[in-house]
């Protein structure tokens, strides 16, 4: 018995260093997708935020936009648009939830000042994630901020398909590794 539990102790640690590498690049690979699929998730609202920006640095009014139809943000996968004053205050907004307008946080206002640009997920409720892009932009009569978001839904579901589909990849290379160990003794 003791002989057994020698060799497979043996084989354990011939095995460790190949699960540690497996699991290194399983979780690189993960790890990679995932970042894909978030960053991707932003560039539609980069586009429309930068675009409104731009217009409004131009001269043209907020108000235009009060035009468009309202989204439900926790039912809808169409981008939204809001538009704070430089005090930080609501002006237009396509975003809903329910019968209410949600407001982005002030911190996420004021790091776009600072940064030109913020890019965020934002969570307005327990259910409700959204992938947002905030802009301040100034003309010559105001300043302000332009965000633009969309849900988050259908990154999450892919990003569930890719948690699912590693792990059982990197349980299947773990195990046959170990296998093709053990049958090489």
């Amino acid at each position: 018995m003791a002989v057994k539990s020698t060799i497979t102790l043996d084989l354990f640690l011939k095995w460790l260093p190949l699960a540690f590498i497996i699991t290194m690049l399983s979780g690189l690979i993960y790890v990679s997708v995932q970042q894909v699929y978030r960053q991707s998730a932003n560039d539609p609202q980069i586009e429309f935020a930068e675009n409104i920006s731009g217009e409004f640095a131009k001269g043209h009014s907020p108000e235009y936009l009060r035009d468009e139809s309202q989204i439900d943000i926790g039912k809808s996968l169409s981008p939204f648009i809001q538009v704070y004053d430089d005090k930080k205050k609501l002006i237009v907004s396509t975003a809903m939830i329910g019968k209410n307008e949600p407001n982005v946080p002030a911190g996420v206002l004021e790091n776009a000042r600072k940064m030109g640009q913020n890019r965020i997920t934002w969570q307005p409720t327990l259910l409700i994630r959204t992938a947002i892009v905030v802009n301040y932009y100034e003309a010559k009569t105001s300043s302000g901020y332009v965000v633009v978001g969309r849900s988050l839904r259908e990154v999450e579901r892919r990003d569930d398909q890719l948690t699912k589909s590693v792990f059982a990849v990197w349980m299947a290379t773990l195990v046959g590794s170990f296998l093709f160990l053990h049958k090489q003794r």
